[in-house]
């Protein structure tokens, strides 16, 4: 509506303009309950783990990573020069007999 529109209105039918007051009234009233509830909205899609008690797995894809210890570089498992953790082997003369096991397919490409 434009201003001459609104001159139109308050010169002509003053009951119509109470009528658009009133209902303005309550445009305005439902905006700030929608701006209320936006805002609440986005307040929930930005909670991560780091700003609320939800548990790591539920952070979206666009949270930042959680900080921790950084990568060593180092490789998993025993670093060289470790000595290993292995059971050793019988000696031979405690040995009843040795079994060959071979697969019957190769578990990479099932070839016998």
């Amino acid at each position: 509506m434009n201003r001459a529109q609104a001159k139109a209105i308050l010169n002509g039918d003053r009951e119509t303009a109470i009528l658009l007051l009133m209902r303005l009234d309550e445009v305005i009233e439902a905006n700030r309950r929608l701006e209320a509830r936006v805002a609440d909205l986005e307040r929930q899609l930005n909670r991560t783990s780091r700003n609320s008690s939800l548990p790591p797995s539920l952070d979206p894809p666009s949270a930042p990573p959680r900080p921790g210890t950084p990568a060593s570089g180092r490789s998993p498992g025993g670093q060289p020069g470790h000595e290993g953790k292995n059971r050793g082997l019988f000696p031979l003369e405690q040995v009843d007999e040795i079994v060959d096991h071979w697969p019957e397919r190769c578990p990479a490409c099932a070839r016998p």
